[in-house]
């Protein structure tokens, strides 16, 4: 799905089309984990997350090794590790949960995983975080299986090819996030030197005009009581179908026969 040069690009448009609020947050989560992830393959495994805002505050003259040394042990000790293993399995389930419109869980998705790395490393919770993903749309896609060939026509139902490409979307925009607040950076930098095409306005496209309905029929109102003829009689038609007409006289003339005004 994600194959092309403006596939990549429309998959960065997405994930920074945020209200102010929250593309802040998005860009302070994606410096944390990608300043944890290079951090773990250039320092190795002493690298945690808490290491991050560490490191960050004591270069600006703040010293919070305690506080995040008494963290990392109470994290670290053995009877944490079930609630650990469970938040990284969840951690995968929100990544899997995130959307176009709702790109929160996929922040919360990477919270839950720097905080499981705190006590079993970053293997660990991001091999749980990338499985819970799987089997969650694995289970999605075995339920939608039988509804392969069903018509959505009045309640929702689980489609095979709809759980694939929710499934990509929300596996892509959940892996992109460490790399926001390089792709905001260069978007920003790189804003006044591109040249945008053409876009059209309202007053350039063609007015809109509707097509006229044609004029209903309306039916003809026929007036319930008989006519009255010269010779007292009436006239009534013959088949209301046809449209042909019988005069009956008083006299006791025959339908349809010719009138005598004699007898």
């Amino acid at each position: 799905m994600w194959s092309s040069r403006q596939d990549v690009l429309r998959l960065f448009r997405i994930a920074l089309r945020r209200p102010p609020w929250h593309l802040a947050l998005a860009l302070l989560i994606s410096a944390w984990t990608l300043a944890w992830i290079v951090g773990h393959y250039l320092v190795g495994d002493g690298w945690s997350p808490l290491r991050v805002p560490e490191a960050a505050l004591a270069g600006l003259g703040a010293d919070l090794g305690g506080v995040s040394s008494a963290v990392r042990g109470w994290l670290a000790e053995d009877s944490r590790a079930p609630l650990l293993r469970t938040l990284g399995w969840l951690a995968g389930v929100a990544w899997a949960a995130t959307t176009r419109r709702a790109q929160f869980s996929a922040l919360l998705g990477w919270v839950a995983v720097m905080v499981s790395a705190e006590g079993l490393g970053y293997h660990a919770a991001v091999h749980r975080a990338v499985l819970g993903m799987l089997l969650f749309m694995t289970v999605l896609y075995l339920a939608a299986l039988p509804f392969r060939r069903a018509v959505v026509d009045r309640t929702a139902r689980l489609l095979p090819p709809d759980v694939l490409s929710a499934g990509s979307l929300a596996a892509a925009l959940a892996a992109v996030v460490p790399l926001l607040l390089p792709a905001a950076v260069l978007r920003r930098v790189l804003r006044p030197y591109l040249t945008l095409p053409p876009r059209l306005r309202s007053a350039d496209l063609p007015p809109v005009v509707p097509t006229p309905r044609p004029p209903a029929e309306e039916p003809i109102p026929v007036d319930p009581s008989p006519p009255v003829t010269a010779n007292e009689g009436f006239v009534r038609p013959r088949d209301p179908g046809s449209g042909e007409i019988v005069a009956v006289f008083p006299d006791g003339a025959a339908e349809g026969a010719p009138h005598s005004p004699d007898r």
